[in-house]
């Protein structure tokens, strides 16, 4: 007898005789060919399902809003985070001569506040009163309104008792949410198309590296009264409450300290992989027999008919 071969994807399984007789029969004796012995592997099921996992995700509401809110919130951390590391600068040029207020320095100190975000956004991962989406929602608002105090930067020395702490709570609050953004979505996809999910919200986030210098030079208005980068900052004010909405609407459950998911069809999934234990557990026997038959001779008709 030769291995058994699977003639479709719903996992009907069958041997297939040699010609002549049967396997045992010929000059051969109980030896059949390569070809009988041969599992048909073009027609194997494909790992992937018969469509692809991203595919089967996109079919479900909650997971299609998923990768939808996670490109945006993405695209906001991204366009946070990198558009104030490019417009802090050219914004502190508005400062006066002294020692304390040279933009090297501003520079530095916003920098620096880097480190507390990042211990702020350990806090919030680590933290089971205060959720992921929690954060997210607390990181956006609070975004939306230290930017648009960024404003009183363009009026120079007289309100930098303002100005110069939006900046630094600004960037830390940057960093918090850049951070939170990427821990969230990298545990609510399922696994087995995690890396294609995360990777397209992943795409939507360096779209907003690359976006945010070009928004700001692009709208930065010499004759503008309010501010001549009061166009910009107000546009990612309004893209931080857009996320706080995102967040709300969009990202609609989270895992954390949970269990992350399985499988994103476990249908299709049972569909695929029954075939194949079917398959591994008839060859064994099939085997057996066969080399018994080669022992024994040709055989007689009861082991030609097993």
């Amino acid at each position: 007898l030769g291995l058994p071969r699977i003639t479709s994807r719903t996992g009907l399984l069958g041997s297939q005789p040699s010609g002549g007789g049967g396997p045992h029969a010929g000059a051969g004796g109980g030896h059949g060919t390569m070809e009988e012995g041969r599992l048909d592997v073009a027609k194997l099921p494909s790992s992937s399902g018969p469509t692809l996992p991203l595919l089967q995700l996109l079919r479900k509401p909650e997971y299609r809003s998923m990768i939808l809110g996670g490109m945006y919130m993405c695209f906001l951390s991204n366009t946070l985070f990198y558009g104030l590391t490019y417009a802090l600068p050219a914004m502190f040029t508005a400062f006066g001569n002294g020692v304390l207020l040279e933009p090297a320095l501003q520079v530095l100190v916003v920098s620096l506040c880097d480190f507390p975000g990042i211990a702020m956004a350990f806090f919030l991962i680590r933290s089971r009163e205060i959720g992921h989406r929690d954060g997210l929602f607390g990181l956006t608002i609070s975004s939306a309104v230290l930017v648009l105090m960024l404003t009183s930067l363009e009026y120079g020395d007289d309100r930098l008792w303002v100005g110069l702490p939006s900046a630094y709570l600004a960037k830390y609050i940057s960093q918090a949410l850049f951070t939170i953004t990427y821990v969230y979505l990298a545990e609510v996809f399922p696994s087995e198309c995690r890396c294609m999910a995360l990777s397209c919200c992943l795409a939507g986030g360096r779209v907003g590296s690359i976006g945010a210098p070009l928004m700001f030079e692009v709208l930065t208005c010499q004759s503008c009264q309010v501010g001549r980068h009061s166009y910009y900052l107000c546009l990612v004010a309004l893209l931080c409450l857009m996320g706080a909405v995102v967040v709300k609407t969009m990202l609609t459950f989270e895992l954390k300290f949970e269990p992350l998911e399985g499988s994103c069809c476990e249908e299709d999934e049972l569909a695929i992989t029954l075939p194949v234990k079917e398959a591994a557990s008839l060859t064994g026997p099939l085997q057996g027999t066969s080399g018994d038959s080669a022992a024994g001779g040709s055989g007689d008709g009861t082991a030609g008919k097993a």
